[in-house]
């Protein structure tokens, strides 16, 4: 940049180049491609990142009911998925009030949007917002970020940021910024200047040793989710573009995001008798209000149970709130037949089941004779697994609720990928609907917190000291 031109002609410039880069832009107002300046010169830095032209329509919120915030996005750098909250202001000139206004505005935003206060925002708005806010975890931030074109003429940022976060003194996950002119045109230089730090082309994959490969001496074992996403848009190559997506754990990712594609699709359906997503959220509150407080999730798969375990998370953390809530618990039979049972069909009389009956396994096989029958068991000899199990859920099921507890029998037709993320959906879908039939949030978690509050003082966590000394005052 010329030392004459000043910060606001370079963003200009810089405005005019973003829209001829991405066609879509031509016909957006020079306000909303500034908006796309910013997050593509703060959040896509790294070249690696794949910025595509419909990223912008998601990412950029600004409208009539927007809340007061015109950016939106979960931040691609980070391991945690943060969560972006921003203002963009392409302006010439502005001053105190006017970033203080907009501060806050992004604040009660995101109390309201917590609080499930929707009044104010669109529905875009508002399904934008709680999808990211689904996928933070729990070492996220919360990043409030204000952009303007305008130089920064005096005005004090400190000021404006300790005003920002006396607003939230009982978070220590709020991160907040301030850029003005000269701050945005530093971004740009640095995301222009930025270079890819690994040669096109040269990874591999090894299925059979279950690791990438780089180059012809180095390997990348160990990795987790974040880091395929992150190599997978840093090293976009034909190879990769085939084949990196469907050696996870030897599934085929594309066909368990058409299984929750279908599932969005016919699960929207409003009649409550055409949708089972509907009827079971219904089914298991009206049980819950009738005094069924413990729902026990059960399979007789033992490959299910690790889901078992997901659906206790999901249901715990999402509907546990206000002193309200279903208490998930699981078992997966015939194992636990023998103890569990004993109290499922006798025991207290708060429980229902929900059943997640697999039609076909994904593997079966023959029971074979025993020449001394030592178990008095072969005349199940040469009987598939299969049919075993289903008598077992059938009677089980006759037992249970000749017992008096309800079971909810949710069929699932196979273990394949599609159905696979069909169910993901149908139980994520009812988790947020059941929550909302209780008077619950089922998007956030603020029970986790507390013990995490706790734990991070007393193993003596920077920004914890006060509530360290309130806690071993307590604990002495």
């Amino acid at each position: 940049m010329p030392t004459t031109q000043r910060p606001y002609e370079f963003i200009t410039e810089k405005i005019r180049a973003i829209k001829d880069a991405y066609p879509s832009l031509r016909s957006r107002s020079d306000a909303y491609s500034f908006s796309a300046l910013c997050i593509k010169s703060s959040f896509y830095k790294n070249p690696a990142l794949v910025l595509n032209e419909s990223g912008f329509e998601d990412m950029i919120v600004d409208g009539p009911y927007d809340g007061g915030v015109d950016i939106l996005l979960s931040d691609p750098n980070t391991e945690g998925a943060d969560l972006v909250i921003g203002q963009s202001k392409f302006y010439t000139s502005i001053q105190y009030d006017d970033v203080l206004n907009a501060m806050t505005k992004m604040a009660l935003f995101y109390k309201d949007m917590i609080r499930g206060q929707y009044e104010q925002v669109n529905p875009t708005v508002q399904r934008r917002f709680m999808t990211l806010l689904s996928d933070i975890g729990d070492e996220s931030k919360i990043r409030f970020v204000f952009y303007t074109s305008a130089p920064q003429s005096g005005i004090h940022r400190d000021r404006i940021e300790k005003k920002f976060r006396e607003q939230f003194t009982e978070s220590n996950n709020i991160d907040v910024s301030i850029l003005f002119a000269d701050d945005l045109v530093d971004e740009i230089k640095e995301s222009e200047s930025r270079r890819p730090a690994v040669e096109a082309g040269k990874i591999q994959i090894d299925k059979r040793g279950n690791v990438l490969l780089y180059g012809d001496g180095a390997a990348i074992v160990n990795v987790s989710a974040f880091s395929i996403k992150q190599l997978y848009a840093r090293h976009n190559t034909n190879l990769l573009a085939r084949n990196l997506r469907y050696h996870v754990a030897g599934r085929d990712i594309d066909k368990i995001l058409e299984g929750a594609a279908a599932a969005e699709k016919e699960l929207a359906e409003p009649d409550l008798m055409k949708n089972d997503c509907y009827r079971y959220a219904a089914l298991r509150n009206i049980l819950y209000r009738k005094g069924k407080t413990t729902e026990i999730f059960v399979t007789y798969e033992p490959a299910f149970t690790m889901m078992n375990e997901w659906l206790k998370q999901l249901y715990g953390e999402s509907e546990g709130k206000d002193q309200k809530g279903i208490f998930p618990a699981s078992v997966t039979f015939s194992t636990d037949l023998h103890s569990m049972g004993q109290f499922i069909q006798d025991g207290n009389r708060t429980l229902f089941e929900t059943v997640v009956d697999i039609q076909k396994p994904a593997e079966d096989f023959f029971i074979e004779n025993d020449p001394e029958n030592l178990d008095g068991l072969n005349f199940l000899s040469g009987q598939e697994m299969s049919k075993v199990n289903r008598r077992a859920l059938e009677g089980t099921i006759l037992a249970h609720t000749e017992g008096g507890v309800p079971n909810l029998v949710l069929e699932l037709p196979d273990t394949s990928e599609y159905e696979y993320g069909y169910m993901v959906y149908f139980f994520e879908k009812a988790c947020a609907i059941s929550g909302y039939l209780s008077g619950v949030n089922p998007f956030d978690q603020p029970g986790v917190e507390a013990y995490k509050k706790n734990m991070f003082a007393l193993l003596g966590k920077p920004g914890y000291e006060e509530l360290r000394a309130g806690l071993l005052e307590k604990l002495n």
